[in-house]
């Protein structure tokens, strides 16, 4: 039996969970994210790093 997302709201909202809803500012991937931030210099791509280490197991 299909839940609908307003089910799962309604029945949160019961229990005292109030969601909070996401701004244009602040999306949920963005605080997600945020954790790996710096984690690849700015400028290069993942896949450039990839072909780095690549290079250096050959």
């Amino acid at each position: 039996m299909p839940i609908k997302v307003e089910e799962i709201l309604e029945y949160a909202e019961e229990y005292g969970y109030k969601p909070k809803k996401a701004t244009s500012d602040e999306m949920l991937g963005d605080g997600l994210l945020g954790v790996f931030e710096g984690a690849i210099p700015k400028g290069k791509t993942s896949t450039d790093i990839i072909k780095e280490l690549r290079r250096e197991r050959a």
